[in-house]
């Protein structure tokens, strides 16, 4: 399995990721990988940890990550996310909302001032929002979405595909 990991090895993330897993209480969120590289990133940056949480929006799509994981790991079990305390909840304080967000702008090349116009804020304002100071207010959400041709489960986080609205 050294054959597997000694590619992620060579980006200098991997190393920061995996000293902020050592510290105890942290989570690690991971973003922006494709399909393929998500199982490939979580045996790398897990190595060495027993245990490994992964948590998607459907049963179904953790029945396929189970089974796809076990190239990598034969041990793997799945835990159905409805009996989950935190159950489609943000366990990270809207972070998912903030990410998905900036991602959003920075794809389509916006600045937060051109976002910020667009809502009727400040830069300083529509910042706020973007970093979790302020909160999304649904008419935002709404506008967002529109902007960006994508639904408000997926800006949200109940579902993990960016689907143009109908």
């Amino acid at each position: 399995m050294r054959a597997l990991t000694a590619p992620l090895e060579e980006l200098g993330e991997l190393e920061e990721l995996k000293k902020q897993l050592k510290k105890e209480h942290t989570c690690v969120s991971l973003t922006g990988c494709v399909e393929s590289q998500k199982l490939h990133m979580i045996y790398g940056v897990g190595e060495g940890f027993q245990n490994k949480l992964i948590v998607t929006f459907s049963d179904l799509r953790v029945k396929e990550l189970m089974e796809d994981y076990r190239f990598y790991d034969r041990n793997v079990m799945a835990y159905p996310s409805k009996d989950l305390i935190f159950y489609q909840a943000d366990i990270h304080g809207n972070q998912l909302v903030k990410e998905r967000i900036k991602c959003l702008r920075e794809d389509g090349d916006f600045t937060q001032e051109q976002i910020g116009k667009l809502l009727n804020k400040s830069q300083q304002g529509y910042n706020h929002i973007e970093a979790g100071r302020a909160e999304l207010k649904i008419d935002d959400l709404a506008a967002l979405c529109r902007f960006y041709n994508v639904s408000a489960d997926y800006i949200i986080g109940l579902c993990d595909t960016a689907k143009p609205l109908i």
